[in-house]
């Protein structure tokens, strides 16, 4: 079958989609041709401030998206929709894939509504689909012909060949669908085993048009999480990809591409799994130049000598999910970190030459004045092992995880998104983002670098 998968604005323009990528190779390895359109390089120019990080909270809120964004888009989208219609017709497509993220699914419905009208199977899939596992209306009304929840490699290619067979009644696990007018909601089914994931080389695809210019790509070593942190929705479930994937995947991207650099998009890089430290001894054995860098939790035992090992691998830059400078903050959070093991991770990065960046949460419940200037604190006090740091733009609450579960556990008396505040009334959204202003100025008096320096009310 002749698909072709979109990756709808907003996301990067700095290097291509690694899920959509995923889910290409997975077709393509079952036979099938695959075309990948990205809204989000070929960006006019006077439309680039809006693709950065500062812009994402107006992407990801309807009023600030239809009030902000649409009016500026518009053509734009238009334009690009045109071309995706004649791609449709003439490399005779039957079936079309969207990825859908909070930032992208304002933009995703506007597409949809313009390429309903021709004779193709519509899928949508991506966080914001499995986060809410909802879309029953768009279903039902035939707007979409298919929602696919959490990891596709698996169930998309099944999916594929259901209707390659003109089969609607069928049962796929993670793939929600009609038959005989009801929803069939099938619960997904998690990939214990990675090695059955596609290595993903962007054979096909020009990278030139990415901002990194060539210079790097997206890799996944692992997915999933183990810590399990109140504010977050990914927990539990950390599975590791087998070194010889890992280690033959990056080879072929280094052949096919001359690409060396991968920016690793583990929420959680694992430097003492035995997978890491093989993948790690293979790079060094080999004696090819790779570089790469990831996300790293705090812990205990990173000592100098794991980080060596990384560092002679071709890590360049690890990012710790530090979040607060107190440990009263950190308790609440059940980060199950110390504030000292954060400095020692940090100091031993230096020592070896690894550039550190630091996650700062501002606002998590509990946090008050003292809280917070601990955190200025931490930052001040450790600033010449932090090569930046990681601002955000105060706590959202998103659904799936324990705040919004149990928020009478945390005084908290509206359960979702930026405007959430506690029943105390001292944490507020104002207050919040009066103390992410504050930090920000405390971190350009100190030199520090951080993220990010773009202002929404600029986007206008």
């Amino acid at each position: 079958m002749n698909i072709l998968l979109i990756s709808p604005p907003m996301w990067t323009d700095r290097v291509p989609s690694l899920g959509i990528n995923s889910i290409a190779h997975s077709l393509m390895d079952n036979g099938h041709n695959v075309s990948i359109f990205d809204f989000n390089v070929k960006i006019p120019h006077h439309l680039t401030k809006l693709w950065y990080n500062g812009s994402l909270p107006f992407w990801a809120s309807i009023d600030q998206y239809e009030s902000i964004i649409f009016p500026q888009i518009k053509d734009y989208l238009n334009l690009e929709i045109d071309n995706i219609i004649k791609i449709i017709k003439e490399k005779d497509i039957k079936c079309v894939g969207i990825s859908i993220l909070c930032t992208t699914m304002f933009s995703a419905t506007f597409i949809i509504q313009r390429i309903r009208h021709l004779d193709v199977k519509i899928m949508i899939g991506g966080r914001e689909v499995s986060r809410n596992n909802s879309r029953d209306n768009d279903l039902l009304m035939g707007i979409i012909d298919a929602a696919v929840i959490n990891e596709g490699e698996v169930s998309v290619p099944k999916l594929i060949k259901e209707w390659e067979c003109g089969n609607e009644d069928f049962v796929i696990p993670g793939v929600n669908h009609v038959v005989n007018g009801v929803i069939r909601k099938t619960p997904p089914e998690l990939i214990k085993d990675l090695s059955v994931l596609p290595i993903i080389d962007f054979r096909g695809q020009d990278l030139s048009y990415y901002k990194t210019k060539q210079d790097a790509v997206s890799l996944q070593m692992s997915r999933g999480c183990y810590g399990n942190c109140h504010f977050c929705s990914e927990t539990g479930d950390y599975r590791h990809r087998k070194a010889e994937s890992i280690f033959e995947e990056m080879k072929r991207i280094s052949e096919l591409h001359d690409i060396n650099k991968f920016v690793c998009v583990d929420s959680v890089l694992f430097p003492k799994h035995r997978e890491m430290k093989k993948l790690m001894k293979l790079i060094i054995e080999s004696g090819k130049t790779f570089l790469f860098e990831g996300n790293c939790r705090i812990v205990p035992r990173l000592n100098v000598e794991d980080l060596l090992e990384m560092k002679k691998a071709g890590c360049y830059s690890l990012t710790f999910g530090v979040e607060s400078g107190s440990q009263k903050v950190l308790d609440l959070m059940n980060k199950k970190t110390k504030v000292e093991w954060a400095e020692n991770n940090l100091k031993n990065c230096k020592i070896v030459g690894i550039e550190t960046a630091v996650n700062i949460l501002v606002g998590f419940p509990g946090e008050d004045e003292k809280e917070f200037q601990e955190t200025i604190d931490f930052l001040l006090k450790n600033k010449d092992n932090i090569s930046r740091v990681n601002v955000g733009y105060g706590l959202t609450i998103t659904k799936d995880t324990e705040l919004y579960r149990n928020p009478q556990k945390f005084n908290i008396i509206s359960k979702i998104g930026r405007d959430w505040e506690t029943g105390d009334g001292k944490n507020t959204k104002e207050v919040r983002i009066e103390r992410v202003l504050r930090l920000k100025e405390v971190l350009e008096s100190a030199g520090l670098e951080y993220n990010p320096k773009i202002e929404t009310t600029k986007l206008a």
